[in-house]
């Protein structure tokens, strides 16, 4: 931190004192593996939080310093190393990416994935979400943890000194921190959109799979991005993600009794926990060489990550799953008799009952919009065709969501513009050629199926419906995966011909596509986007149509009638729109064309369906015109 101080003789004597320490390091240890580390978690903490001086230039100015004194510093080390580290640097320039590229998808086969090429990592693919354009050597490498197997072996202590080999290790733990500092805080502040930004955070936190600490900076990192904007459930799932590692950790290590229901329970508060990366894979290596030696890796720290993430859940108005965690707690520490902790998880449920008892009497709407959002255009290479499930705000317009995409698209494709491809003349010479700069950028406003093949080239497409969500049964039901939204079959039935206007208003000719989108990950999440890996698509029947149209009415009745107390506005707009509808086809109008004279053209078994639906539609308009007359 005093290495980034705005004053030079602050950083200068910070950087006198980490050089010391740096050599006290190498003197008894024989490495920098801690050092180095330590020294990288507080960089990564600087940029996340962004308070770089001078745009990151004074702390470059105090690792040229160290890297100096290092050379001036006298070696009195009573240990010998043997050659210099030869481990590549944090940030390998090689392995370029896509500004497209994403990581392997769930839905495809193991033999069709694209073998990775910074880490391996036998767990499923970490990345729902469409990478943002950053730079070739953004991304980690994977010896970046903290084992001391790429420092020099350790000989007598009676052997002379290498002053060589400790300015070698000072210089590579510079580097590191330097191209760490510069590519990281670059890409950063190149982008304003939080999608993108966030992206960069969760994917520079992917990178230290190998080293936890520096793994768990970044998420916090991100855990703050998220606040700052407002999007605290996002920003509690980091938390969660944290404490699932920590307690990973904790059960395999054996420092926590652990039973098959408690790795169930928190895999229900967690769903996306199994599928992350987890640990280092060599853990018992790891912890040997002292990984795992931070308070982060402890019961108490478990405990905190969770209390932090149920305090961001709070702000959220998602009580329920704070609740189911306070009560995982209180059972563990039933378990073991930790009454202590047990009385205190108590009192947090306590407060928590409190929120839900006034969120239900204020009735607080905390509803979020979903969008799914699809992009076509071959200059998006791999984005082109994919699909992702957005969740926003309830604030949130659909007109709103269009803008912001556009925007997104805009940013993607002007970075691309910063690229440039190479071309090879006849003579063997290279000349640089700009990439295609897109000024046609065209939103797809119907809600029909895309037929890419109609698409114009060199255009950027992408297409906006609006979702909702399917909640899963308990325990599970606090997150969700699938969504359901509908999409119009105008030529359906027609044998291929157009429909004409009147048709396509006439109820018995209106067909209907429900489509059911699954996502990779469960909401909420790390992301405020997910990619679709799996779409089920049902054709609706015009009397099927009709059905539906009815049951949401009285949904929406139901809602009205059941609160308490009843609020006189909203249920006067619901009953005028059942009643007398001014776009849509109204109900009489339905019971006209399906249960007049052509009710046997349909099937028996929708026709008693419908029937059913409308008679329990009029008992609501019923018990709402009462509600209306007593509150009035």
């Amino acid at each position: 931190k005093l290495c980034n101080d705005e004053e030079e003789h602050v950083r200068s004597r910070a950087s006198s004192v980490l050089s010391t320490m740096l050599h006290e390091n190498m003197s008894i240890c024989g490495n920098m593996s801690r050092m180095r580390v330590q020294a990288t978690i507080a960089a990564s903490k600087l940029i996340g939080e962004g308070k770089l001086v001078s745009g990151h230039g004074a702390l470059l100015k105090s690792l040229e310093q160290i890297v100096d004194l290092a050379k001036e510093h006298p070696i009195m080390m009573t240990m010998m190393v043997g050659e210099a580290p030869t481990s590549p640097p944090l940030w390998p320039a090689s392995t370029p990416l896509n500004p497209t590229t994403t990581t392997p998808d769930a839905t495809l086969p193991s033999d069709q994935l694209p073998s990775p090429s910074l880490h391996q990592s036998s767990s499923p693919p970490s990345s729902p979400s469409p990478s943002p354009p950053l730079s070739p050597s953004l991304l980690p490498s994977k010896d970046t943890s903290s084992s001391s197997a790429s420092s020099p072996p350790l000989t007598s202590s009676s052997s002379s000194p290498s002053p060589d080999v400790y300015i070698a290790h000072v210089s590579s733990m510079c580097r590191r921190l330097r191209d760490l500092v510069t590519h990281a805080s670059q890409q950063i502040d190149l982008v304003e959109d939080h999608d993108i930004k966030t992206e960069i955070f969760y994917k520079i936190s992917n990178g230290f799979i190998e080293s936890p600490n520096l793994r768990v900076t970044w998420l916090d990192n991100l855990s703050r991005k998220h606040t700052e904007a407002k999007m605290y459930q996002e920003a509690a799932q980091c938390k969660m993600q944290i404490a699932y590692l920590i307690f990973t950790y904790l059960r395999i290590s054996g420092k926590l009794e652990v039973h098959d229901r408690d790795v169930a329970v928190v895999r229900d508060l967690f769903p996306n926990g199994e599928y992350e990366d987890g640990l280092p894979s060599e853990l018992h290596a790891a912890t040997a060489e002292g990984v795992f030696l931070s308070d982060v890796w402890s019961l108490d720290s478990f405990v905190d990550y969770m209390r932090k993430a149920c305090e961001l859940s709070d702000r959220a108005g998602c009580h329920t799953l704070s609740l189911d965690v306070y009560t995982f707690l209180v059972n563990m520490f039933s378990r073991t008799r930790d009454f202590h902790r047990m009385g205190s998880m108590l009192g947090h449920a306590k407060d928590v009952c409190d929120k839900l008892v006034d969120a239900e009497r204020d009735q607080l709407n905390t509803h979020d919009r979903w969008y799914r959002v699809a992009f076509y255009g071959k200059d998006l290479l791999d984005l082109d065709g994919r699909e992702y499930i957005y969740k926003r705000g309830p604030e949130c317009t659909l007109s709103y969501m269009a803008a912001k995409i556009k925007s997104y698209l805009q940013t993607l494709t002007q970075q691309n513009t910063n690229n440039t491809n190479i071309k090879e003349n006849k003579d063997n010479t290279t000349i640089p050629v700009p990439p295609p700069h897109h000024d046609n950028i065209v939103l797809i406003t119907h809600n029909r199926e895309v037929e890419q093949d109609s698409l114009m080239p060199n255009t950027i497409y992408y297409q906006i419906l609006a979702l909702e969500p399917l909640h899963a049964p308990p325990p599970n039901d606090n997150y969700m995966t699938r969504f359901v939204g509908e999409l119009s079959v105008p030529n359906h039935g027609d044998g291929g011909s157009s429909s004409s206007n009147s048709d396509a208003n006439d109820p018995s000719r209106q067909y209907k596509m429900r489509v059911t989108y699954t996502t990779q990950r469960a909401f909420p999440y790390m992301m405020t986007r997910v990619r679709v890996s799996h779409m089920d698509k049902v054709i609706l029947s015009p009397i099927h149509n009709a059905i539906d149209t009815i049951l949401a009415r009285c949904n929406m009745l139901t809602t009205q009638i059941n609160n308490d107390p009843p609020r006189m506005n909203p249920l006067q707009q619901v009953i005028q729109g059942s009643v007398f509808p001014m776009v849509n086809e109204g109900p009489l109008r339905l019971c006209q064309i399906f249960l007049g004279e052509k009710r046997g053209e349909y099937p028996p078994d929708e026709v008693v369906r419908l029937e059913g639906a409308v008679c329990t539609f009029l008992d609501l308009c019923m018990r709402s015109g009462v509600v209306a007359v007593i509150v009035m």
